[in-house]
């Protein structure tokens, strides 16, 4: 897999796709479905490639269809004219009870008025259902889905005609728009019929199913804002090329946003209206105070990103090698709580490095810590109102350009990993920056703004 940068995956995309309309259907533009396919091809991602049915008539592929929902389970749910998805994002209280980072709020506000449907049953976390228990057959195509599988059946054959892209695109493009109308049908017909009226949920990429369903079932779909939102993402601040191919094109109705900096941020795109950017202020579960300065100590605190030891890892064991240097100084490795690999970090474990609890709370860490590194990571933004200086390794590959963006605004101060970051801290009497201020990152919730949003 290739370790390009978002500025070179955004530079490809706008080369790709910035003159491009096959992705035009009558449905919808699915401008986001091509992108998950070009993407992938540019970085190589070969697990994202599946056998597809496009070139099969209409008929074999509705059976297939067919075929593979038997397997599903069918079971008796009620749903509210509310439901949340929740996305498994949880932490463990010192009581040890898990709790929602993302849901805990909205449920807390209008628990009584909506269902939630946790995606992520493994996590253990509360809901009134687990994606499984919502599985449903379906026996027959309506002419919702008869529509939207002609529509994308002309769209992959346009594929399949033109000479502009190559076969490796061809064949990852093809494997997303497979995932999406596995993704739009399976929705369609859990919330079908059932009185909903407004979906929540997080991170509108690689769910366009879920929009599309609620594009045909009039359900007012609104993302709840799911941690890091930068101007080099490839999903949240597109470029101007691609207003028009964005229209219709599989977005969420709103998205609530946790304060002024992050909708700055999404000012910069094309692809959110401004009726659409709401600034709800913060809707976390976690409470902000006032840090207690007899609770900080020698810490280090190292806050990964999800997938990438291989980067992590070796720049730890550097980060080791400066910390004995300093008596009294200690790492604390949090691993991201959807991490898969967090084995991996056990060598890291020594006198100076702890690896903390895989759903431990990152905020107890924050209160603890005088300093904070990650490579880029939404705990930059968390550690606001704690006194926390937050340093970045900028190098090249994934993620180097949203860490050099981060720095630009003043949010972390950019070293190497062979940088003796205690020395930097030491030396310069460092504080942490006042653009990372409470009223700029996470102002305090807005009073009654879930009831508000269900009663529109």
């Amino acid at each position: 897999m290739a370790d390009n940068t978002f500025d070179q995956m955004k530079a490809n995309l706008i080369a790709r796709l910035g003159n491009e309309q096959t992705f035009i259907g009558r449905e919808f533009s699915y401008f986001k479905i091509f992108q998950h396919g070009v993407v992938y091809d540019f970085n190589g991602n070969t697990n994202k490639l599946l056998r597809t049915y496009f070139h099969l008539p209409a008929l074999v592929q509705k059976m297939i269809w067919i075929k593979n929902s038997l397997r599903q389970k069918e079971n008796s749910f009620q749903l509210k004219e509310n439901v949340w998805l929740e996305p498994g994002r949880v932490y463990e209280t010192k009581s040890g009870e898990l709790i929602s980072m993302y849901g805990t709020r909205l449920m807390n506000e209008i628990g009584d008025r909506c269902t939630s449907i946790n995606l992520s049953p493994e996590k253990g976390v509360k809901s009134d259902y687990t994606i499984h228990d919502v599985q449903v057959r379906a026996l027959g195509f309506d002419t919702v889905e008869n529509a939207v599988l002609e529509d994308i059946i002309q769209v992959a054959r346009r594929l399949d005609k033109s000479t502009y892209y190559t076969s490796s695109e061809k064949h990852y493009i093809k494997s997303a728009l497979h995932v999406f109308y596995s993704s739009f049908r399976k929705y369609y017909h859990l919330l079908r019929n059932r009185g909903v009226k407004k979906l929540f949920f997080t991170g509108h990429y690689h769910n366009e199913g879920i929009i599309a369903a609620c594009n045909k079932l009039n359900i007012e779909c609104i993302e709840l804002q799911h941690g890091l939102i930068n101007k080099k993402d490839l999903y949240y601040v597109y470029d101007s090329i691609f207003k028009k191919s964005l229209k219709n094109g599989l977005m969420p109705d709103k998205i609530l946003l946790y304060g002024p900096y992050w909708k700055e941020v999404l000012d910069a795109g094309c692809e959110w209206p401004e009726n659409r950017k709401i600034v709800v202020g913060n809707y976390l579960a976690h409470n902000y105070s006032a840090p207690d300065p007899e609770k900080k100590e020698n810490i280090i605190l190292v806050a990964t990103q999800k997938g990438m030891d291989d980067k992590y890892i070796p720049y730890v064991e550097q980060l080791k090698k400066y910390v004995e240097l300093y008596p009294g100084w200690k790492l604390i490795v949090k691993l991201h709580p959807l991490e898969k690999r967090a084995s991996r970090y056990d060598s890291l474990r020594s006198e100076v490095c702890e690896i903390a609890p895989l759903q431990s709370n990152i905020f107890e860490y924050l209160e603890r810590c005088k300093i904070q590194i990650s490579i880029y990571s939404t705990t930059f933004f968390d550690s606001a109102g704690f006194d926390v200086v937050n340093f970045s390794w900028v190098t090249g590959g994934v993620g180097s350009d949203y860490a050099r963006s981060l720095a630009e605004d003043g949010v972390v101060i950019p070293v190497t990993p062979d940088q003796d970051i205690l020395a930097i801290y030491h030396n310069q009497n460092l504080v942490s920056p006042d653009k990372l201020t409470i009223d700029y990152i996470y102002p305090t919730m807005r009073t009654g703004i879930f009831n508000d949003l269900i009663n529109v």
